[in-house]
């Protein structure tokens, strides 16, 4: 299992993917480059990971035979679990911008490799299908 902290600036956050994706084992991010699409161009107007980049990296998930998986829920849930989880956290706006940046990615992901999206306010399991 691999938490990504931020990367430097500097650093090429592709190539920093690329090394972890072509190496042996099982994998399980908790964040990614999903991320960087998302938190870049809210917080600094640009994405340090490029849509040709993404994709590229999206097919080593598939090559490794694997998926993406989209937590969510709706933006108040969300706000509310960080409070309680932070004690503080960005506006309902932020959250909602968010929610919103992952839902975009997901669903254009969606169109090159498995993405399972999961509404965690939801108690069942999905069906099979």
């Amino acid at each position: 299992m691999i938490h990504s902290p931020k990367t430097p600036d500097h650093l090429d956050l592709a190539t920093r993917y690329r090394e972890i994706l072509n190496g042996a084992g099982r994998i399980l991010f908790d964040r990614c480059f999903v991320s960087e699409l998302v938190y870049g161009p809210l917080h600094r107007g640009r994405s340090r990971i490029t849509w040709s980049e993404a994709l590229d990296l999206a097919e080593s998930v598939i090559t490794r035979v694997g998926m993406f998986v989209h937590l969510t829920a709706p933006p108040p849930v969300i706000r509310q679990r960080l409070l309680a989880r932070d004690g503080e956290v960005a506006s309902l706006e932020e959250v909602a911008a968010l929610v919103t940046g992952y839902q975009r990615v997901f669903s254009t992901l969606a169109d090159y490799t498995k993405v399972l999206t999961l509404d965690t306010t939801v108690l069942e399991l999905p069906s099979a299908g």
